[in-house]
């Protein structure tokens, strides 16, 4: 169960991306009497779809891959994993360009293949066809290869999108797994969309448009209405065979208003104006435990923003004990308002782990859609829960994997139960995180990528599910 000290962010919010970013607690098996609960509300193309903007391409992956975003020579390349759990297979998506801009997709199928033969394997082709996909047309094509006694299964998809330009999606898997992985690939081909990139940057400014139109609406009125008294508590459980229920954890959340010097956990002291200045504060405690009880996550993280919006802070501690050494975690993010003399709004993100700090990172704040992580927090609850806020837009937020501030696709719709669920994604790359919310604007579930779900429990329903197993929760 050891996590990072760095990804540690990553595993203890109920924000944007808890648990999926680090290896969680396997859980504890338990019965329950509780079937399973759908997710309603989910009808745009986009919720199981994988995007790839910088290309023009989209994709309808299998759920949990991992997807990867690098750059090699300036042009963006993703390396996509199987999901846990089934066959295993790598694929990679890319642009690859064609010495002779006449080349056409006969040709740069069989270049690929012979790609294969460079290290002086035994190449042979076993499957080729041509696809037509929406958009374009396009080519697959499967291989064998074979050196030394080793051999792997090659596939690509091939989409011509200009002169001497494709669209490649490269796959490859073993012998073995060739006839489990093939149909799943072939249907990952099939679901191809290509579009004119120009035209996907015009669509993305628009949702980035949106996303600051939402973010308008936002006022000091509408956070004050989300102000609580006490605390709501949520229960972190894993679905599993046979209508079985795995607990996994536990989340207390608190929304408030308060003074800035409450986003510290060092809060005596003479207070400046700075520190007096009122806002929206949410306030998260989680564990998350592991199967025999041992090893444990425990996070504390408060998160403040001003009424107005210009300025916020926080601070996450978490810790990590059981049966290795103990490993903790500290993250502080600031942004104040511009002063005279000094550049636009910079937010400041300060990171300890293990005893060891990394440098502040200073990140500029765009000007438009940024979303104040305390806000991410509670984003669900924000929206208007009207047909004026339904659809697709785009924020600006930190994304506590990588500290990074990325575009945030969302998408936001009413169910056929009374619900609106919010599809979210913390980079444009990752997979897409369910939440709904009731009329009141309440949280009624959360679907991570790997089906962890996060649902309103009292005290007594966390004690009871833990205690018979013979564990604390």
């Amino acid at each position: 169960m050891r996590i990072p000290g760095a990804a540690l962010p990553a595993a203890l919010l109920l924000l944007t991306i808890w648990p999926a970013a680090a290896n969680p607690p396997k859980g504890v098996e338990g019965e329950t009497s509780v079937n399973n609960t759908a997710v309603t509300g989910l009808s745009s193309q986009e919720d199981d779809r994988q995007i790839f903007a910088d290309i023009g391409l989209s994709l309808k992956l299998p759920p949990n891959c991992l997807v990867v975003r690098q750059v090699q020579e300036e042009f963006p390349v993703w390396q996509i994993e199987s999901p846990a759990g089934q066959s295993p297979w790598s694929m990679r998506v890319q642009v690859a360009v064609a010495p002779d801009p006449a080349v056409d997709l006969a040709a740069q199928a069989k270049a690929a293949v012979d790609g294969l033969s460079l290290d002086g394997a035994t190449v042979k082709v076993i499957k080729e066809r041509d696809l037509k996909v929406e958009g374009g047309d396009g080519r697959v094509v499967w291989a064998s290869a074979e050196r030394g006694g080793q051999s792997t299964m090659a596939g690509w998809l091939l989409v011509r999108t200009g002169p001497g330009v494709f669209i490649s999606v490269g796959a490859i898997t073993s012998p073995a797994a060739f006839a489990d992985v093939e149909p799943r690939l072939d249907a990952v081909f099939a679901s191809a969309q290509v579009q004119d990139p120009r035209q996907l940057q015009v669509q993305r400014n628009a949702r980035v448009q949106r996303g600051d139109t939402l973010r308008g609406g936002f006022t000091a009125e509408r956070l004050k209405s989300l102000v609580r008294p006490g605390s709501e508590l949520f229960r972190i459980w894993r679905p599993g065979p046979d209508a079985t229920q795995t607990e996994v954890g536990w989340m207390e959340m608190a929304v408030r208003a308060a003074p800035r010097s409450e986003a510290s956990f060092n809060r005596g002291g003479a207070q400046d104006a700075l520190a007096r200045e009122e806002g929206l504060l949410v306030l998260l405690t989680a564990r998350m435990n592991s199967a025999d009880g041992v090893d444990r996550i425990e996070t504390q993280a408060r998160y403040w923003v001003a009424w107005d919006l210009g300025a916020e802070a926080w601070v996450v501690k978490s810790s990590q004990q059981g049966s290795g050494p103990e490993v903790r975690f500290e993250q502080i993010g600031l942004r104040s308002r511009p002063a005279p003399g000094r550049p636009g709004p910079m937010l400041i993100v300060s990171s300890q782990s293990g005893g060891e700090a990394t440098l502040p990172l200073e990140l500029e704040i765009p000007p438009v859609a940024y979303l104040p992580q305390a806000l991410a927090m509670v984003l669900g609850s924000l929206l208007p829960q009207d047909a004026s806020a339904a659809g697709e837009a785009i924020f600006y937020a930190l994304d506590p994997g990588t500290t990074r501030l990325c575009q945030r696709p969302v998408g936001w719709r009413p169910g056929t139960d009374g619900t609106w669920t919010l599809v979210s994604r913390s980079t444009p790359e990752s997979q897409p995180l369910i939440e709904r919310f009731g009329p009141q604007g309440g949280r009624v579930d959360r679907v991570e990528p790997d089906g962890t779900r996060t649902t309103p429990s009292s005290l007594q329903e966390i004690r009871k599910r833990w205690q018979a197993l013979g564990l604390e929760p």
